[in-house]
């Protein structure tokens, strides 16, 4: 009788558990490693992803967001499926018990509210329902937008798409929905009827709080959603895309706190304050990155030193199909990141002395116990290098490194700044063109003579934005100066339409007021992703220079040819 009871009371425990969340519950102390994975829409995709799961545990992975929108076999609204690939509900149900065999929590995704349509296509909701579209019959074709959006205040939207997820999360068996939400940009547009005169915030919050009074209260479902229309971007900098520039930032007061926040950032910065504003706000977040490894790095350093239960761990994101998600290169970069702990990166403040010609180096850690190690002849840093006391003088061109210790062992990564000395400190710039007040410029108009070299990231802080004009500097000095070389850094990101000029023209004056020409050179594309352009043999003694760069349209073998661009200068170096 004992021995039965025994196992009765196994086999309760053994169903209790296996109805309890996986220990991706925002109530565990385990840092969630997630990932989310984009096209594996079918059966057959599935199976084959579920043969790389094991190795995802291996690495850490404990949760994964499967993106399925109209990929699945509905029944409610059969019309409504993909007509390329759809994932049957026995093929969820075979796959979600490969998640749990390898304790990965599985959470599907549908894409909500935006993201109804991607370059000409529009998908099934608003194909088959045009009258649900939020601006019917505008932007033929789809041009000129980014991508469709529903329209949230016609009651048909909510009848079907909740049916819709309703289906997928039975399919899946899945204790979590994860609603998309991100960059939506039609709520104030004229042809937007239904929403055009309402509060942007007050739109975007009843489209999330609809969701979760139907499926966090009543369905008892964790939601996740992204975090850029949360952000206002008037505040951190991030630009219009990782934060929202369209008014729905204040919906994040509008909205319950229990919605997991997905806070996607895919720029290398040196800081992402966004992370502890959605902990301050009260919210879980999950940091999130993609494919730019110096990004996911950065990210997963700044967002690991937060100590708070609710900043929740790491979402890697691929979008666009993985046939060896296990090899994804920013998972491993990012998980052998997290399990090293070495978070604590030296950081740099640059001084000027008085006479522009010394900078003053101070080197920084996040944990003043540690000990910070550093050089100045390129060589890699240990514990028999240098030790940090007191801000170190440059006189010349230098690049530092440096690490810091507890003991002997490393809590960071190499961190390397490289210093340029020359007669453009000494002067003072000026531009005619307003610089972007859509990414921080550390130093502002001053960062193009500051003696940094910015990185290879427009965002790190060190860049000076010129957003669809030409740029127009002028730099001047207390007396004349006899100038040879003048030299320039440019990014080069077409991904992010940003561009180096067609050409530079420079200019001369004696009296600030009235310049000549003095030469003009073309830069030609290349690949480089900073792209270095140089004047010599200039022989000029002057004590004003305009320095004006022309904006280089999009080229004509890419998507909208002819439109301007970015233009995004570093250090102006005069020799």
């Amino acid at each position: 009788m004992k021995k039965n009871l025994f196992f009765f009371c196994l086999a309760i425990l053994m169903i209790h558990c296996s109805k309890k969340k996986q220990p991706t519950d925002t109530s565990s102390s385990e840092k969630i490693i997630a990932i989310h994975l984009l096209d594996q829409t079918s059966d057959e995709k599935l199976e084959q992803l579920s043969k790389q799961l094991p190795e995802l545990a291996t690495l850490g992975v404990n949760l994964l967001f499967l993106e399925v929108d109209y990929h699945y076999d509905f029944t409610s609204h059969p019309e409504l499926r993909d007509p390329t690939s759809v994932i049957t509900k026995s093929g969820a149900q075979k796959f979600k018990e490969q998640c749990d065999k390898n304790g990965i929590r599985l959470v599907p995704q549908f894409q909500s509210f935006g993201h109804q349509s991607w370059a000409e296509t529009t998908y099934s909701l608003l194909t088959i329902y045009p009258e649900l579209d939020l601006t019917p019959g505008a932007y033929p074709g789809n041009k000129d937008i980014y991508c469709r959006e529903w329209d949230p205040y016609n009651p048909r939207v909510n009848q079907i798409v909740f049916a819709l997820i309703d289906e997928i999360l039975e399919g899946f068996n899945a204790d979590g929905l994860h609603l998309g939400m991100d960059e939506i940009f039609l709520i104030d547009s004229p042809h937007a009827k239904s929403t055009k005169d309402k509060n942007p915030a007050e739109v975007f919050a009843k489209v999330v709080n609809d969701f979760h009074d139907y499926f966090a209260k009543e369905k008892k479902v964790d939601l996740f959603i992204w975090g850029d229309r949360l952000i206002d971007g008037n505040i951190y900098k991030y630009g219009s895309w990782e934060s929202s520039l369209n008014g729905t930032a204040p919906a994040i007061d509008l909205i319950p706190k229990d919605i997991i926040i997905c806070d996607w950032h895919y720029e290398p910065m040196e800081t992402y304050p966004s992370v502890n504003m959605f902990i301050d706000k009260g919210f879980s977040v999950l940091p999130c990155s993609f494919k730019k490894i110096n990004a996911v790095e950065n990210l997963i350093k700044y967002s690991y030193k937060n100590k708070s239960p609710k900043m929740l761990g790491h979402l890697f994101t691929t979008w666009s199909f993985q046939d060896a998600v296990s090899t994804y290169a920013p998972l491993l970069k990012g998980t052998s990141l997290i399990q090293s702990k070495k978070f604590y990166d030296v950081t740099y403040d640059i001084s000027l002395s008085p006479t522009k010609d010394t900078a003053y180096i101070q080197l920084k850690s996040d944990l003043p116990e540690l000990t910070i190690h550093y050089t100045t002849d390129s060589s890699t840093p240990s514990t028999h290098s240098k030790t940090y006391t007191a801000p170190i003088p440059i006189y010349k061109e230098t690049t530092i490194k440096a690490l810091a210790f507890e003991g002997a062992q490393e809590k960071g990564t190499i961190t390397s700044k490289k210093i340029n000395i020359h007669k453009g400190l000494a002067g003072i710039a000026t531009s005619k063109s307003p610089l972007t007040d859509k990414y921080t410029v550390l130093n502002g108009i001053h960062a193009l003579h500051d003696g940094i070299i910015g990185s290879s990231s427009f965002s790190d802080g060190h860049w000076a934005g010129f957003d669809s004009i030409d740029m127009d500097i002028t730099m001047s000095y207390p007396i004349p100066q006899k100038i040879e070389t003048i030299a320039f850094h440019f990014i080069n990101d077409p991904g992010n339409w940003i561009y180096p000029p067609v050409s530079i023209e420079v200019y001369s004056s004696v009296d600030g007021k009235d310049f000549t020409k003095i030469k003009t050179i073309d830069i030609p594309l290349r690949k480089e992703k900073v792209r270095y352009a140089e004047i010599k043999n200039l022989d000029l003694s002057t004590q004003y220079l305009q320095i004006r760069g022309i904006n280089r349209p999009i080229p004509q073998d890419r998507k909208n040819a002819g439109k301007p661009t970015w233009i995004f200068i570093d250090e102006i170096i005069v020799r």
